[in-house]
């Protein structure tokens, strides 16, 4: 008996701690991510994690409504380890449906204090601004001048003419959504998105989908991120840019860790969280994506206007987050449903 013992026991002392330390030690090589960046920018940030970490990122591109819809579906499974892109408000409905992993960046430091979670949920990487892109051609064939205020929108010069993203479906638009609403009153916002809606053309997807079509000239005027517009702005086509004067909100994307993710990924997702807001992932912000980087010490690429150069609103960001469902399923029952998403009037 004392020799089966000794044999049990050196199996416990050599077998178990060997598994153990084999399961505490294993880290994967790769990362898995949903995105709602669009994809010339996911492939840029993720092909240069890649060179300089070692860490290969499988991903998927979806809008951030899309992204925010699957990880709360998901969250029993997880299917990935780190969510990119999508605002502030989307970043916190997901924190309070618990399904992201709290971790503060080394390189936290680095932001301005007042776009930091406290909570340490989500890490914002870069700020958006809400404009108008209007076709020059267009407007110049009609003798139009660009809409200047949220207003003018409603004229009826731009009768059928104005394209924008669903709220349901795109963060962009959940931010135009949120804007009026906290600019106007939510009574007196939903009358406004209802007068607009008779001179919208076509409610989008993704919300750089209506940027485009003003590029292309298949409509006037464009709602979204100004990011958008100067990608095809710059890309050569007629396009002006216009800030409502009533004042407008603004994006802060984030990054997230997905609780439970997979297996042997998560020092990969803090490692990601941590090089999201160094100083050469930052630069790409800015140099390549127009969009106004976190990290204060980078400098703003030429011909972007700061955000205090904007007329902006308080916009609450929690208070947008919490309210995300009843603010998009009134807009569906009382403006427009996300069935006739794609769909011309």
């Amino acid at each position: 008996m004392k020799k089966y013992f000794i044999i049990i026991s050196i199996f416990i002392s050599f077998v178990l701690p060997i598994s153990a330390a084999g399961e505490k030690d294993f880290q994967s090589k790769e990362l898995s991510a949903y995105t709602a960046f669009v994809e010339s920018e996911a492939q840029e940030i993720f092909s240069l994690f890649e060179k300089d970490t070692g860490i290969k990122v499988k991903y998927v591109r979806m809008s951030a409504g899309e992204c925010l819809t699957r990880l709360k579906a998901e969250a029993n499974n997880p299917q990935v380890s780190v969510w990119l892109g999508g605002a502030t408000d989307s970043h916190n409905n997901a924190a309070a449906a618990g399904i992201l992993y709290p971790y503060v960046s080394k390189n936290i430091n680095t932001v301005d204090s007042k776009w930091v979670d406290s909570k340490g949920f989500s890490t914002p990487t870069s700020l958006v601004v809400t404009c108008f892109f209007s076709n020059s051609d267009w407007l110049k064939k009609n003798n139009i001048k660009a809409p200047q205020s949220w207003a003018d929108l409603l004229k009826p010069e731009y009768g059928n003419n104005i394209t924008m993203a669903h709220p349901a479906t795109s963060g962009a638009a959940y931010t135009i959504l949120s804007t009026i609403i906290q600019l106007m009153g939510e009574d007196k916002g939903f009358d406004y998105l209802s007068k607009l809606d008779k001179n919208i053309l076509q409610y989008t997807k993704a919300g750089a989908a209506p940027m485009r079509m003003v590029g292309l000239g298949e409509t006037g005027v464009a709602i979204g991120y100004d990011l958008d517009g100067k990608y095809i702005q710059a890309q050569g086509y007629p396009m002006t840019i216009s800030y409502p004067a009533e004042g407008t909100g603004y994006e802060v994307a984030c990054t997230a860790i997905i609780k439970n993710g997979p297996a042997g990924e998560l020092e990969n997702a803090k490692l990601f969280m941590d090089w999201i807001l160094d100083e050469n992932c930052q630069k790409l912000f800015t140099d390549q994506f127009f969009r106004i980087p976190m990290n204060k010490n980078i400098r703003l690429a030429e011909g972007m206007v700061p955000i205090g150069n904007i007329k902006t609103i308080n916009y609450d960001s929690e208070w947008s987050g919490a309210h995300r469902n009843a603010l998009i399923a009134r807009f569906e029952n009382q403006v427009r449903s996300k069935l006739n998403v794609l769909q011309n009037k």
